[in-house]
């Protein structure tokens, strides 16, 4: 999909119905990588007050309430998986080395499985890799954050839309 950067927030007119969004006579179906920026675009215009923002976290926990993973640690394994090893990726997060160790070693103690395929020193130097379970985690997590999202945003939506045009 093509990325389409909006002009300036000053220089939008916005119109919105439950599955569209006009914008400047172009008619953008909501379910496309623009509706957060023109939703939150749309809400403002029609506000004289400060625009409001819905946010909301989600995590996953066990029948004790120790957290066995959430958005921190999807960032973790995120860079791990990027940049190829614990160390590398506590310098992108800024994050101890030990503190990113003791949140994998939890989630694996919680899950019952490795998460990283270590390997240390050699030619090439040491590095991590993500195993199929952690992979898959980090897709069925992106997709579980990122529809909590969208219905917490279409519900914020319907909600503050009446006390907005009362």
């Amino acid at each position: 999909m093509k990325t389409i950067r909006p002009p300036a927030a000053n220089s939008l007119k916005v119109w919105a119905s439950k599955k569209n969004i006009y914008l400047q006579g172009l008619n953008y179906n909501r379910s496309n990588d623009l509706k957060k920026y023109y939703l939150k675009q749309d809400f403002i215009m029609k506000s004289k007050r400060k625009p409001f923002f819905m946010r909301s976290k989600i995590w996953i926990e066990d029948d004790n309430g120790k957290v066995i993973f959430g958005l921190g640690r999807y960032k973790i394994l995120n860079a791990i998986e990027e940049f190829g090893s614990i160390n590398a990726a506590s310098k992108e997060l800024k994050m101890g080395y030990r503190a990113i160790w003791g949140k994998i070693k939890a989630t694996e103690e919680g899950l019952g499985e490795p998460l990283l395929k270590r390997s240390t020193g050699g030619a090439k130097g040491g590095g991590s890799e993500l195993t199929p379970v952690a992979k898959s985690l980090l897709n069925h997590f992106r997709k579980v954050h990122r529809h909590v999202i969208d219905e917490a945003d279409d519900f914020f939506e319907d909600v503050f839309e009446k006390i907005i045009n009362e």
